[in-house]
């Protein structure tokens, strides 16, 4: 009958192998993609996560973004990702890449095990000795921690937060919609208060020590060197126009390190939905096939018609 024995998967495997190597894969092609358009290596990427998405693709992003900080995940005897260990540096051949990482409040409820994996991995990228290529998490860290004392935190308290780059909504909240702001436009000027909610909603530092944490004027802080904002989509069920999610999320990603950085991101979308042909595009590549092969196509039109 139904509803006995139900199966799904076990979320300590997360990333699971094959995920990982894919993982790897689309790290080194947002790093190439960059690298073509700009001439330079991203110095911090800022990724959005969702519960749903892991459940599809199982841990493509989790890996992508180890990858991006040079940290390799091994497995134990029940394929657990227990093990991090620190790329060298020259066996790298690249930079470390710093992350900042937005998990949904969902995300956050179902995947604290992968929360505490990435900022393990964080940490460990934050105090690597690095020699052959810069490590930019360690200089954003640095940085960070100079900027911390100077707000008149205690030098063990600014150490531990300037290697803190998980940021999510309040524990039992689930972080602001800002397409309700947005189309009650009698009550705002400037976007930066849209940005400004968002920071405030997103702003609650999560770490293997601290759980929820508001401390939105780091986040603030973080999202000043952002140079790639980055998504994944795994389904055809949806799209980047259709509800408000993307638009929410990762628009008001983008808005936030706009407003705070004063510059435009790059804003690159892993699309997984084929996964024998996993591709980085840029978010422009993607809302254009998007539009016809659905918006602005005839045959799609019709069958909603119908």
């Amino acid at each position: 009958p139904s509803g006995r024995d139900l199966y799904s998967f076990d979320p300590r495997e997360i990333p699971i192998q094959a995920s990982r190597d894919l993982g790897v894969t689309m790290a080194n092609d947002l790093i190439n993609k960059y690298l073509n358009e700009t001439g330079e290596y991203p110095k911090k990427v800022s990724v959005f996560l969702w519960a749903t998405e892991t459940m599809k693709h199982l841990g493509v992003m989790e890996a992508e973004i180890l990858t991006l900080l040079g940290v390799k995940v091994d497995y134990d005897s029940y394929n657990r990702p227990t093990k991090l260990s620190l790329i060298p540096s020259a066996t790298l051949g690249r930079p470390r890449i710093d992350v900042l990482i937005v998990p949904s409040g969902v995300y956050r409820d179902t995947f604290p095990i992968q929360m505490a994996l990435l900022d393990q991995a964080i940490r460990m990228a934050a105090q690597a000795n690095d020699t052959a290529y810069p490590n930019y998490v360690k200089e954003n860290s640095e940085a960070l921690y100079l900027w911390l004392q100077s707000q008149g935190y205690d030098n063990a308290t600014a150490k531990e937060l300037s290697m803190t780059r998980l940021f999510s909504a309040a524990p039992g909240g689930y972080g602001p919609s800002i397409s309700v702001p947005i189309a009650h436009t009698d009550k705002w000027d400037d976007e930066g208060d849209i940005a400004d909610l968002f920071i405030r909603g997103w702003g609650y530092a999560y770490s293997q020590t601290k759980w929820g944490v508001d401390y939105s004027s780091i986040l603030n802080q973080n999202l000043k060197g952002v140079d790639v904002v980055t998504h994944s989509i795994s389904s055809n069920n949806y799209g980047m126009l259709y509800g408000d999610g993307y638009a929410s999320d990762l628009g008001g990603l983008i808005l936030a390190v706009r407003t705070a950085s004063g510059k435009e991101p790059l804003v690159y979308i892993n699309n997984l939905r084929n996964p024998n042909d996993a591709k980085v595009e840029s978010l422009d590549q993607f809302l254009s096939m998007e539009l016809r092969s659905r918006n602005l196509n005839p045959n799609w039109i019709k069958g909603m018609m119908e």
